[in-house]
């Protein structure tokens, strides 16, 4: 048996005819520059399991032919250029799991034929132009696990027919042009592990559904218009692992039902509009790896909080009005590589509690009102790649000799700045 295919090589087109054993199990066409594929033999293809055409330039395609496979479980056609692609034929496939239509030019999909597809477990329609979708087809699909609608144009979605898809664990409707959301329906979704609805035009948000949801690992919601946000609906959410509330309009934001949440290891909540914020919540979060507050309007920060947060990696407090910050309590963060206060009032600032952090890679202090700066906590700091500080600042350095083997790369652009200083404590403390 033969299936006709139509490729681009040198610029021009080509025509073969793949010979397929009816008996296969997998066929495997992607990464071809097909643009054209006529299928009609795989009818015979009755044992196939799975067929992937994806990554090619297909503008159309007929999926006739498939009706006969009944035993198919995965097509995957992302990464073409179809336009409007006939799900009928895919009724009679009701062994299928997994359908990718993502990256493409869909401005429609009618999705009623897969409700016959009670297999099914990922359904995958992101990165198209749909500005619509009715996923009501969907309400028989109880094994559906993923459901992908990210990078459309939706100013909307019905999430009533996922009420009763109680083995969802990920739903992802990023960056769309949604300006509501109803979570209600996903209450009885119990599963639900991840949910995206960051880059979309949501000026708030209601959390309450997600009080079930005792397996949730991620919580995406940055880039919106958020002007509050209630995380109490979170208290009973243990698993979490990540939240993203950056780039929003949080004036304030109470993280008192993030206690319980002694598994998260992400916090972001750079780029709103917080003047304060009491970090005090996080005391019981010592698997916390990474936590943003750039962008905001801090005057101030209590850091004592992270003491037991060893684990952390990065923090980042640049692009605020902090005048002064004690990193007193990083003393024991050995695993620190990042950390931000760019962009402040900083006046001074002590290092000291920062010479057991020998996996620091980076640290900015530029733009800032440093005078002076004691570097001599960062001697020998290896692994400290790129420092940023202000041209102005005076630095010290009170080693008693210059060795360049212990000036950290990250230094380096401040050599001769160290030079001088460690000159000029050399005549000042010369015999007269």
């Amino acid at each position: 048996m033969r299936v006709r295919i139509a490729y681009i090589k040198s610029g021009y087109m080509k025509y073969f005819s793949k010979k397929v054993n009816t008996k296969v199990l997998n066929l495997d066409f992607s990464y071809s520059k097909l643009f054209f594929v006529d299928l009609q033999n795989l009818e015979k293809c009755t044992r196939l399991e799975e067929l992937n055409l994806s990554n090619n330039l297909l503008s159309s395609i007929k999926l006739q032919p498939l009706a006969e496979c009944s035993n198919l479980k995965k097509i995957n056609l992302k990464n073409n250029q179809l336009k409007s692609v006939n799900l009928q034929p895919l009724a009679e496939c009701t062994n299928l799991e997994r359908l990718d239509l993502s990256h493409n030019s869909q401005y429609s999909v009618d999705l009623h034929p897969l409700s016959k597809c009670k297999s099914l477990r990922e359904l995958d329609l992101s990165d198209n132009p749909l500005t619509s979708v009715y996923l009501w087809p969907l309400t028989k699909c109880n094994n559906l696990n993923e459901l992908f609608l990210s990078n459309n144009m939706l100013s909307s979605v019905d999430m009533q027919p996922l009420a009763k898809c109680y083995s969802l664990e990920w739903i992802a409707l990023s960056k769309n042009k949604l300006t509501s959301v109803d979570l209600q329906p996903l209450e009885g979704c119990s599963n639900i592990e991840v949910l995206f609805l960051h880059d979309n035009k949501l000026p708030s948000i209601e959390l309450e559904p997600l009080a079930k949801c005792t397996k949730l690992r991620g919580l995406s919601l940055n880039t919106n218009m958020l002007t509050s946000i209630d995380l109490q609906p979170l208290v009973e959410c243990t698993n979490l692992e990540w939240l993203y509330l950056g780039e929003n309009k949080l004036s304030s934001i109470d993280l008192q039902p993030l206690a319980n949440c002694i598994k998260l290891n992400e916090l972001d909540l750079n780029n709103n509009k917080l003047t304060n914020i009491d970090l005090q919540p996080l005391a019981e979060c010592t698997k916390l790896r990474g936590l943003s507050l750039n962008c905001n309007m801090l005057t101030s920060i209590d850091l004592q909080p992270l003491a037991e947060c060893t684990d952390l990696i990065w923090l980042y407090l640049g692009e605020n009005k902090l005048s002064s910050v004690d990193l007193q309590p990083l003393a024991n963060h050995t695993s620190l590589k990042r950390l931000n206060l760019s962009n402040n009032k900083l006046a001074n600032i002590d290092l000291q509690p920062l010479k057991e952090s020998r996996n620091l890679e980076k640290i900015s202090l530029d733009n800032n009102k440093l005078i002076t700066l004691d570097l001599n906590s960062l001697y020998g700091f290896s692994k400290l790649r790129d420092f940023k500080l202000d041209d102005n600042v005076k630095i010290e350095w009170r080693e008693k000799r210059y060795n360049r083997r212990k000036i950290p790369e990250g230094l380096t652009k401040y050599e001769e700045k160290i030079r001088e200083t460690i000159k000029k404590r050399r005549i000042q403390n010369a015999p007269v």
